[in-house]
């Protein structure tokens, strides 16, 4: 009799707690019954108060990427096949860029391979207003490529932006200090650079951009470097993407084709 007593005061107790659960209702599961929830469907990574109403976002400024990319550049008998690495750092409007790459050339029959510099660069973007973008910093190319008079070289650059719907005009300029000491046989001077180019939104998961680009040379005698770029870019999902990039020759000195892709993760 004990037994089924006890028995009968879970099976009620169970009961009382069914129909207790069954009434709650907390659909975006903020913590706030729906029908006190004077703000329904808020994001998990808000933070709410007693009507259901967000006091706080919870969602991190901090961003990463890293990417992983392949690069062939040819030109009459030189050819290299290159493999990057990229790591970037946002938040808010400062981003953080660190990359390096390896190399494995041919010249002339001969081959040769190793570490190209490492770059560490830094920039802060200012939005004066909704169309117009600005970046401005510079960065630091480490000397990992392994040449004896290979020293740190320091870049100041500052890039535009102006989006008009689906249309970007795009335009950016810079100056590199070379650290390379002269030798007896190379004299080195600091360079100076700019692009302007046209890009496309396509849609919100794929652009694309064609850009003509100008450099003096880093050598004393040499002519300036001019390429035309192809860019595209395409978004899979929230995380990962892809970027395509073709880069063709336009002056004697410049290596005539360059075409390459990166696949990264973002988070």
């Amino acid at each position: 009799m004990v037994g089924e007593n006890k028995m009968y005061r879970l099976l009620t107790l169970f009961l009382i707690l069914s129909i207790s659960l069954i009434a709650y209702s907390d659909m975006d599961m903020d913590g706030v019954e729906d029908k006190d929830d004077q703000c329904p469907n808020t994001p998990l990574t808000e933070l709410v108060d007693l009507t259901g109403c967000t006091i706080k976002n919870l969602k991190s400024p901090h961003h990463f990427d890293i990417s992983l990319g392949k690069n062939h550049i040819s030109s009459s008998d030189v050819k290299i096949d290159t493999s990057s690495l990229q790591a970037d750092y946002y938040y808010k409007n400062i981003s953080l860029q660190l990359s390096s790459s390896y190399f494995n050339k041919r010249v002339y029959g001969s081959k040769k391979n190793g570490w190209n510099d490492t770059y560490l660069n830094g920039y802060y973007q200012l939005r004066p207003t909704t169309n117009l973008l600005i970046r401005f910093g510079g960065g630091v190319s480490i000397p990992t490529y392994d040449a004896k008079n290979n020293k740190a070289d320091y870049t100041l650059a500052s890039y535009v932006t102006y989006n008009y719907k689906k249309l970007s005009i795009l335009g950016g300029l810079g100056y590199t200090f070379i650290g390379d000491k002269d030798s007896n046989i190379t004299s080195y001077s600091n360079s100076s650079f700019y692009n302007i180019g046209l890009g496309y939104y396509f849609t919100n998961y794929l652009y694309s951009s064609i850009s003509y680009n100008s450099s003096s040379s880093i050598y004393k005698s040499g002519e300036n470097i001019e390429t035309l770029s192809i860019y595209g870019y395409y978004k899979i999902n929230k995380h990962w993407f892809i970027n395509i990039s073709y880069r063709d020759g336009l002056s004697d000195i410049a290596m005539k084709q360059s075409v390459g892709i990166k696949v990264g993760y973002y988070w």
